[in-house]
């Protein structure tokens, strides 16, 4: 198809410069010919593609790895500001720490508010350096956002979900950031609503 495609191209050029050629109807005959081959090549390549996206279309190949990976940066939260553009401050993520409401069943951590609360004076650097690495820089909390959800039983014979109670267990570290934003989003919406 392409040769024809050549040929017919190389044909039209010769007869179009030569200025006396008066083979109008050749000339006309020929541009059909040559439309007629480009609509043949244009339906080749379409199937082509459609063969290509049924045969790769659904692989998880690089094309697709590559576009869901950078969606997936784009959609990543590197770090935050509070209303006055400023950063998360260590007092921001201690007075989170101690609004969470204190709780006698230990956290997913195995440790209970009340242990962060009680022992802040030691661990305290540590574990807002931590959260303010999440809030203020964006690092990856892959490992503390785990939740382990219990249902607990209300009534011997369950017969709908209003007879489970829900508990749900997260890391205390967790749980302080969500409070820290939690309180920086309500700054937020107060002035906008």
């Amino acid at each position: 198809m392409q040769k024809d495609i050549k040929h017919k191209k190389k044909m039209l050029l010769h007869m179009n410069g030569n200025e006396v050629s008066l083979e109008w109807n050749k000339v006309r005959k020929i541009e059909m010919e040559l439309d007629d081959l480009l609509r043949c090549e244009e339906v080749f390549w379409r199937q082509q593609s459609r063969i290509s996206w049924l045969k790769d279309g659904d692989r998880n190949t690089k094309f697709f790895h590559v576009k869901a990976s950078s969606r997936r940066i784009c959609n990543c939260i590197r770090g935050l500001f509070d209303v006055g553009d400023a950063e998360f401050s260590e007092e921001e993520v201690k007075g989170a720490l101690f609004q969470i409401s204190s709780s006698k069943a230990p956290r997913r951590d195995g440790f209970p508010v009340d242990f962060y609360k009680k022992i802040l004076g030691m661990v305290g650097e540590d574990v807002t350096k931590l959260c303010l690495e999440w809030l203020n820089e964006g690092r990856s909390m892959e490992e503390l956002n785990h939740t382990l959800l219990c249902l607990i039983l209300k009534v011997k014979k369950v017969e709908k979900v209003s007879d489970l109670r829900p508990i749900v267990l997260c890391n205390v570290i967790y749980k302080c950031i969500s409070k820290a934003l939690d309180n920086m989003l309500r700054k937020v919406l107060g002035s906008i609503l």
